[in-house]
């Protein structure tokens, strides 16, 4: 019996992690946070050795407020396995630079879940199948008027504050926090205008791939609203003196809208990974793309940590087992384990889809 803690597993989307890694055989999930009866806190140090004890601690919390940098650093020193499924920029590259030595025991898996997660990996096995081509874009294709936590919230309000990221020549890039949008096919559902932002996915990709041209963008739907998110970008920037209650007016304004009015609305996500050579744009013929359709995305969301974690406990029965270290989940696992880990635990199909593999 593997004991699996899920930090921050009593929030909106820990409570749907925790509800379908109970569906996992001979796995017992305990959830834990600030406040739970098991409690850990990421921002105090003196309650990880509530950690003790489990085989893996996957994070579900919210990593802007919450940084999980020392219990990830905790885990890292015990043989324990840490996941984390947080999405925002900063935190990510932080634990991707995290030092080992000989001391470290365990392991740490960045980014898991949808979107960083099943995309990286999607990324991953684009930029493969096409010969390792120079250049790799995500994107990502969603509405934001639907339910949310306030952990989300929190991560909108951090992305339209602070710089993008992107890849060229092997190098880290910051651009604005909302950059102007990019027409990227999005499978038979066409092309769309999308937003070039800075997911955490950028900095995975570049690390599981060394693609030396990444970037990452967001299509949302319907598609004016991504004029607004820009326009809203480009006032937090210009604010001055009023940056910090813009920033608080609008995370307040996103948990209204949907912490509140849309908590029960559900919305679909479709994933595009696109590889083609470094000079020539996504829409070219090219360059090939794999869609991925996520009917229910925070099912989805849930459905990709537990995948992680099946082929986690597969691989670490078997005979091959990953030395101590940082990884991310292309590292560790292929997209298909992945996405057959997935349907083995929900009838919600997950749609992979390829484009210009003809040529």
């Amino acid at each position: 019996m593997q004991r699996v803690l899920v930090i921050g597993g009593s929030g909106h989307y820990g409570a749907q992690v925790v509800e379908t890694l109970r569906k996992l055989d001979d796995v017992e999930v305990i959830p834990a946070g600030r406040r739970a009866s098991c409690r850990v806190d990421l921002n105090d140090p003196t309650s990880f050795a509530t950690m003790d004890g489990c085989d893996v601690v996957i994070n579900c919390s919210d990593t802007v407020r919450a940084p999980p940098d020392a219990a990830a650093r905790y885990c890292l020193t015990r043989g324990l396995v840490f996941m984390d499924m947080g999405a925002d920029l900063p935190t990510t590259e932080r634990l991707l630079s995290l030092e080992t030595d000989a001391q470290t025991t365990g392991i740490l898996l960045v980014g898991v879940g949808v979107f960083p997660g099943l995309s990286t990996a999607l990324a991953a096995k684009a930029y493969a199948l096409a010969g390792r081509p120079g250049a790799v874009t995500l994107g990502v294709r969603l509405s934001p008027l639907s339910g949310a936590g306030p952990g989300n919230c929190e991560l909108m309000t951090s992305m339209l504050a602070i710089p993008s990221m992107r890849v060229e020549d092997g190098r880290r890039v910051e651009g604005p926090a909302v950059d102007a949008a990019i027409p990227l096919p999005f499978g038979d559902a066409g092309t769309r205008a999308a937003s070039v932002i800075g997911l955490p996915d950028a900095a995975l990709i570049h690390r599981s791939t060394e693609a030396p041209d990444v970037r990452t963008a967001l299509a949302v739907t319907p598609g004016f609203l991504r004029f607004n998110f820009r326009a809203l970008a480009l006032l937090i920037g210009w604010a001055g003196a009023l940056r910090r209650p813009l920033l608080a007016l609008t995370r307040w304004s996103l948990y209204l809208m949907r912490g509140v009015l849309f908590r029960r609305v559900d919305t679909p996500v479709r994933l595009t990974a696109i590889a083609r050579p470094r000079d020539v744009p996504e829409t070219d013929p090219r360059a090939i793309a794999l869609v991925l359709d996520v009917p229910d995305g925070r099912e989805g969301t849930a459905l990709g940590v537990a995948a992680a974690l099946a082929c986690w406990l597969r691989r670490a029965g078997g005979d091959v087992r990953a030395p101590p270290g940082v990884y991310t989940v292309p590292a560790l696992f292929e997209l298909d384990a992945l996405l057959a880990a997935a349907r083995e635990l929900s009838d919600t199909p997950l749609t992979l889809s390829a484009h210009g593999l003809e040529r």
